[in-house]
């Protein structure tokens, strides 16, 4: 098994190379992906997106902790507008920073 792939949903481990997507053959059903990926009904990609979602939310709650917004909103409910200037954040951002934030 492979140190970067983890096992497949049936419980082996998938090879790096049963995806043929550099080659991108096209087929007249999904020219958009790879023979092997779509006779896998899509699992990669979902793997995939689950694994970039993971680093997203990762990333969400690193710069919450480091610019301490969750002391902040820990002493009461706050705007927007107060956390930007806490943190020294344009409110546009702060306001993007949020709405990524896991509920």
């Amino acid at each position: 098994m492979s140190a970067l792939r983890p096992p497949a949903r049936g419980g082996s481990a998938s090879p790096a190379s049963a995806c043929a997507l550099p080659a991108r053959a096209a087929s007249s059903s999904s020219p958009n992906v790879c023979p092997s990926c779509a006779a896998s009904g899509g699992a990669r990609e979902s793997e995939l997106f689950d694994i970039v979602a993971g680093f997203v939310h990762s990333q969400v709650l690193y710069a919450l902790v480091e610019l301490r917004v969750l002391h902040l909103v820990a002493e009461g409910p706050q705007t927007v507008q107060a956390l930007a200037a806490a943190t020294g954040l344009a409110p546009e951002r702060m306001q993007l920073l949020l709405q990524g934030a896991p509920r």
